[in-house]
């Protein structure tokens, strides 16, 4: 893999690909960006791809591209938008401070006990941001686990996981606080640095701040926990009335209708409006209300000078009274009398004698119309036969005790 070797050439490459990183870091959950669209993005140069794959940046899987961890995470925590909560890191620096600080208690030469100085006040710097961004994930991970998260069971889960985390961090704090504690006599107040004094107490101020609000974030969790419980019992009775009224035994097997006569729930009811009066004094004396009731008036006017449009007169001839007539064949009546002939039911239709001009196409629709309504009561065979080019089942009544 090829190194960048130097910080130029790092923010060169980033400056020129932003759009494609910005596209990838945006679609980072999605994993599905696909390498012909980083190609549109960087103007079809397949060598910018592929310099950006062998410095490490991206990484190929199959047809679709994908970011290096490495870059995700520094972005992701720069911009304060990264959902993992390591601990891991907390308890390396305060690893790394005590060897430090053993590091500068041991050491004679004042040049390299000054660097370990200032890499102990960098540690402590690092504890509390590191604290205090866990702590700030954390609470953002809550509330959105709680809310965009559709699946029950793994809602709980993950808020129960989200609550290890928490404590977690507030083990961590106690740690970080007592190594203050422990190393304030022993190092702190022996080394005659001001900003060290300081440092030390910023990062006692935001470790106690970083605990209430793992208070705070403790109190939520279970508040969550306990609206998820109260939503899934919601959930099973609402099962268990619609499988009772599924069954006909809803009124029967419960009280339902006692507990809804004893409802007064206003749902359908509008809100009401409640209109600010102005006083007459307060229109006397404000000059800017004067001026708004000019504007009102003036948008009021333009609406009412707007033309509507009038309807022409109603035509005498659209008054007078058309009486249109419209044939009923009555398939009841002509299923009657087929029963009582003999015959296959084509035939007959095809012959019947109807109380109209019934053309060869409608008669044959009247043959599948009877078909399809008195099914029960016919008897249709696996014969066919054949009239002006149509083809057709040959059917008979169905008469009780007939011997085929």
């Amino acid at each position: 893999m090829t190194t960048f070797h130097s910080i130029d050439e790092l923010l060169k490459m980033m400056s020129r690909e932003q759009l494609l990183l910005k596209q990838m870091f945006g679609k980072r959950k999605q994993q599905s960006f696909r390498r012909e669209y980083a190609l549109e993005l960087t103007e079809y140069k397949l060598q910018r791809i592929q310099s950006l794959i062998d410095h490490g940046v991206l990484r190929e899987n199959g047809s679709f591209l994908e970011m290096e961890d490495i870059y995700l995470h520094f972005f992701e925590q720069v911009l304060e938008v990264n959902e993992e909560i390591n601990t891991s890191f907390v308890n390396e620096h305060i690893s790394y401070l005590k060897d430090t600080i053993s590091y500068y208690q041991q050491e004679n030469h004042e040049k390299r006990k000054t660097t370990y100085l200032r890499t102990i006040k960098r540690i402590l710097r690092n504890i509390a941001l590191t604290t205090l961004r866990n702590v700030i994930d954390l609470k953002r991970n809550i509330d959105s686990t709680f809310k965009n998260e559709p699946n029950y069971q793994i809602k709980k889960k993950k808020l129960v996981r989200l609550d290890e985390k928490r404590r977690d961090i507030e083990a961590l704090i106690r740690v970080s606080e007592e190594l203050l504690v422990t190393e304030e006599d022993r190092f702190f107040r022996r080394v005659p640095d001001d900003e060290l004094v300081l440092v030390v107490a910023n990062v006692r101020i935001q470790l106690n701040e970083c605990f209430h609000n793992l208070i705070e974030i403790q109190k939520q969790i279970i508040s969550y926990l306990n609206r998820i419980e109260y939503q899934n019992k919601i959930r099973v009775k609402i099962r268990q009335l619609k499988y009772l009224k599924d069954q006909f035994e809803l009124e029967e097997r419960t009280d339902i209708c006692r507990v809804l006569m004893q409802k007064d729930s206003v749902w359908f009811e509008p809100a009401p409006a409640y209109p600010l009066r102005l006083s007459v004094e307060y229109l006397r004396n404000d000059d800017e209300v004067l001026e708004s009731i000019r504007k009102v008036i003036a948008t009021v006017g333009k609406r009412a000078i707007l033309a509507r449009n009038v309807a022409d007169n109603i035509a005498e001839e659209s008054l007078e009274t058309h009486i249109s007539e419209e044939a009923y064949i009555n398939l009841e009546e002509v299923k009657k009398r087929f029963m009582q002939a003999d015959g296959d039911l084509f035939s007959f239709v095809a012959a019947y004698p109807f109380t109209q001009e019934v053309s060869f196409d409608e008669r044959i629709t009247f043959y599948c119309q009877i078909v399809s309504q008195f099914y029960e009561e016919l008897r249709i065979t696996d014969e066919y036969g054949r009239m002006d080019g149509v083809e057709y089942a040959l059917i008979y009544p169905e008469r009780t005790g007939e011997i085929v």
